[in-house]
């Protein structure tokens, strides 16, 4: 006899617009899973991965009100980065005091819009400066042969700062890494957040980078201090599939990480690099900021995941007070299958014989400048009288498992990902 429980479970799946998927072509084999454990959780969730770098229109010294606050409020935003770059102010180096106060007054500007939604604001002193790509080798920076008479030095202590920003994640084998962690620990300079570019698959991903990082702290005996990832995704990289992904592995590691902004010139400051777009009728966000929208609404405990063994497949996942498990899960710009594997449902008391709800949705994506609503739903199904671990639900396919799992079987198929029936 059945027990008359149920137990409910909501899955984010991404893909992209429907042309697009009907030139995917057709493939049922999966090359691994993500592993969702309901045994495990990681504290209360926080949208570590909703910040980016500038994003916001300067306003003066004033924050700037254009962008409506629920294109903020709805992700959750937590951090802006800026200094500011890529306007006429070109910064004290080759403008002296004009050129510095242009862009102090576009950091403080930022730094407003931010702190008006409660964010953090990381200050980049060198942009300040004048220092940013593409500067020249003989570019003068301050405290170039012991010479800081261009740059007042003073002391902050409740300024926290951090380093070493390198657009090169850690390695055990790089250089410029080896003297950084050498240098801190032995003049007792190490900042109080440690931060990094995670851009790109040849950067790696922080399953990687963070056990390389910690080889790194432990042979220089340097003391463990909070992460930020201060640029993340290259511009393939940021539609719904790919940012599920760094999601993923941010939350795994407790990263605060901030989405990079490819935007030229005034796109730079403006647009929330690249989640939303505007036309005469005003903003309108794309199918990235609504995937946003949905990882802010995952209210509850992280739940401990782990990626597949080729590290092109991830999942994010909560469980809310009410027993409402929430999954997002895509892939690393592969047009290839895996599976999401859930296990431990006992654990939580969720039930283990009954009902089980799954409602699954999808995110389209089309563009960083075309408009999308929201998610696409895609029905509730209903798993009735089967011992809940031992059943495997793609959709709508039911299996039965020899060991005590639920294995809900997708196909991510393409660059931003399809969801197909095993």
């Amino acid at each position: 006899m059945w027990h008359q429980s149920s137990t409910s479970l909501l899955l984010a799946v991404v893909a992209p617009s429907i042309a697009y998927a009907a030139a995917i072509s057709q493939r049922d084999t999966s090359l691994g899973s993500a592993t969702v454990n309901l045994a495990q959780n990681n504290g209360a969730a926080t949208f570590l991965g909703s910040g980016f770098i500038y994003g916001f229109p300067d306003n003066g010294e004033n924050a700037r009100d254009t962008i409506p606050d629920h294109f903020l409020t709805d992700i959750k935003f937590t951090t802006c980065r800026g200094g500011d770059a890529q306007i006429n102010a070109v910064g004290w180096a080759q403008g002296d005091y004009d050129g510095y106060i242009g862009r102090f007054d576009s950091a403080l500007s930022n730094y407003r819009s931010a702190r008006k939604y409660d964010g953090d604001f990381v200050l980049m002193l060198s942009v300040l400066w004048g220092a940013q790509g593409g500067a020249s080798a003989d570019s003068v920076f301050p405290g170039d042969n012991g010479n800081w008479t261009e740059m007042e030095s003073s002391k902050h202590p409740a300024l926290p700062v951090e380093g070493p920003s390198m657009a090169n994640s850690p390695s055990t084998n790089k250089t410029n890494w080896q003297a950084f962690m050498s240098s801190i620990s032995g003049n007792d300079t190490i900042p109080d957040r440690f931060s990094w570019h995670q851009i790109g698959s040849w950067q790696r991903e922080p399953d990687v980078t963070v056990p390389a990082f910690d080889s790194l702290r432990e042979t220089y005996s340097v003391a463990e201090k909070p992460i930020d990832v201060n640029e993340y995704g290259w511009p393939s990289e940021q539609n719904p599939a790919n940012s599920i992904y760094y999601l993923s592995q941010f939350e795994r590691h407790d990263i605060r990480a901030l989405r990079a902004n490819w935007g030229g010139g005034s796109n730079l400051h403006n647009y929330l690099a690249s989640l939303i777009y505007t036309s005469d009728s005003g903003y309108y966000p794309n199918g990235d900021w609504q995937l946003y929208k949905y990882y802010g609404g995952m209210v509850g405990d992280r739940i401990s995941t782990t990626a597949s063994s080729d590290l092109l497949f991830d999942a994010f996942a909560v469980l809310s007070d009410a027993k409402l498990l929430k999954i997002i899960a895509g892939t690393r710009t592969v047009q290839v299958s895996y599976d999401p594997i859930i296990t431990g449902f006992s654990e939580h008391g969720l039930a283990t014989e009954g009902t089980l709800d799954v409602r699954s949705y999808q995110f389209d994506f089309s563009g960083s400048e075309v408009e999308v609503g929201s998610q696409v739903d895609l029905g509730k199904t209903s798993y009735l009288g089967m011992p809940i671990p031992q059943m495997q639900s793609p959709l709508p396919l039911i299996r039965r498992l020899t060991q005590p799992v639920m294995h809900l079987r997708f196909s991510f198929k393409g660059v931003y990902g399809t969801v197909e029936p095993a």
